[in-house]
């Protein structure tokens, strides 16, 4: 009972000193957090203090982040200028707001190179995305400077990786050209099928004489099994679908090119019936004229008759021209509905009997003076009226009194005005209607 006692208040006792012990200016031994000061080594975890108590450190982060690995190594040669991507990765967690166009570049010289930035979820690699072809043959370097922590520790040591990329690699297929174009003629052609470096320039200094021309004339889609090598112009005188492609010595392949050829006779005036492409030869002629050394030329055979314009009179041109046509031998000119109303070469259409003439301009138009509607049919030359319907004063100032109408009393308007010329006792005279 006395030992029991006695135990207990010693316990008591121990407990007393211990909660006067701080009071007295003794350490206090437990658990506790240390900030690391001058006085103090500490490494990161648990470890026994110097006062003999069991503690832990906790460091305050001073370090700024620093750039550890990267996708191109130092100096790099060869680089592919159309690489997709580039890669950094940080010492630690960078903060995403740091990472932007200053912070981490890819330059050439003083020339910024367009590209994305995109943050890994872990915040420790940027992927540099590029948006443009590298130039070959040129030194570049990713610059990454500025860059924060999480707790805004700056990156202030620029890291700086150097590569140069590879030489000028050709991936440009070769340019084809064919002569002549597709298109309408009328005479068999000699296509040539060309290969040239870069754009057309039409200076066989820039052919490419590594490529090789596959083609076929039969309109099938050319390849390099079914398809025939260019060697020689292709001499085409039938309607043609030609497709054709090339592959330089690179390898780059072309798109396959199509060129359509179609052949007709070629224009001609005043035939009434010819034969087909590719003879074309005229057999027949239209009124007025005759045929002459395979072309239709005006027929100076005449009845002399006015009253027979209808079988001898003079087709008028259908095709432009600015050399005038004379029509002297004629008693009229035929407007036909294919002119649609004009008359597309000058022509000077005379009357020898009246010693009249109409003179008509390049492209006159001729229509219906009451409807507007583009006039086919005959022009004759102007009607002498009787002079004995006109008071008599009449004759003795005027020789003759003329009038223009159409054959069947059509009233006809010209644009621009056609010219009369006519007999007056004092000679020609010369009127525009």
């Amino acid at each position: 009972m006395f030992t029991m006692n006695r135990i207990f208040h010693r316990i008591v006792g121990l407990v007393f000193v211990f909660l006067l012990l701080p009071t007295l200016g003794f350490a206090y031994c437990g658990d506790t957090i240390l900030q690391v000061d001058e006085g103090e080594q500490c490494d990161d975890g648990n470890f026994v203090n110097r006062d003999g108590c069991s503690s832990y450190c906790k460091f305050e982060d001073m370090t700024p982040p620093s750039v550890v690995e990267s996708s191109i190594t130092e100096n790099a040669e060869a680089i592919s200028t159309v690489l997709d991507y580039f890669r950094v990765t940080f010492s630690e967690p960078v903060d995403p707001k740091s990472i932007d166009a200053y912070s981490v570049r890819l330059v050439s010289g003083p020339k910024e190179v367009a590209m994305g930035r995109e943050l890994s979820e872990d915040g420790l690699r940027v992927l540099l995305q590029l948006q443009e072809e590298l130039d070959p043959d040129e030194t570049y370097a990713v610059r990454v400077v500025g860059v924060r922590d999480l707790v805004g520790n700056v990156m202030n040591v620029e890291f700086v990786r150097p590569f140069t990329t590879e030489p000028a690699v050709d991936r440009n297929p070769p340019n084809l050209v064919a002569y002549p174009d597709s298109g309408l003629y009328h005479f068999p052609q000699n296509l040539e099928l060309k290969a040239y470096v870069g754009a057309y320039t039409k200076s066989d200094d820039f052919l490419d004489e590594g490529a090789i021309i596959y083609y076929t004339i039969n309109g099938n889609i050319p390849t390099k099994a079914n398809a025939e090598i260019y060697k020689q112009p292709l001499r085409i005188s039938e309607e043609s679908t030609v497709r054709f492609f090339g592959i330089d010595a690179a390898g780059n392949v072309s798109d396959v090119q199509t060129k359509d050829y179609t052949f007709d006779c070629n224009p001609a005036e005043h035939y009434k019936e010819r034969e087909a492409y590719p003879s074309c030869k005229i057999i027949t002629c239209d009124r007025g004229y005759k045929l002459q050394s395979g072309t239709c030329i005006v027929d100076n055979r005449t009845t002399g008759d006015a009253l027979d314009y209808e079988l001898d009179a003079a087709t008028a041109p259908l095709f432009s021209s600015a050399t005038p046509l004379t029509i002297s031998t004629k008693p009229a000119i035929l407007i036909t509905a294919e002119h649609e109303g004009i008359i597309k070469r000058p022509i000077i259409f005379k009357d020898t009997k009246r010693n009249t003439e109409l003179l008509f301009e390049r492209d006159t138009g001729i229509r219906h003076l009451l409807t507007g509607e583009p006039y086919a049919g005959y022009i004759i030359p102007p009607s002498n009226l009787y002079l004995k319907d006109f008071p008599i004063n009449f004759g003795y100032s005027i020789k003759a009194i003329f009038e223009f109408k159409g054959p069947n009393g059509e009233l006809l308007s010209f644009s621009p005005l056609i010219a009369f010329v006519s007999p007056t006792p004092m000679g020609l005279i010369r009127m525009t209607r």
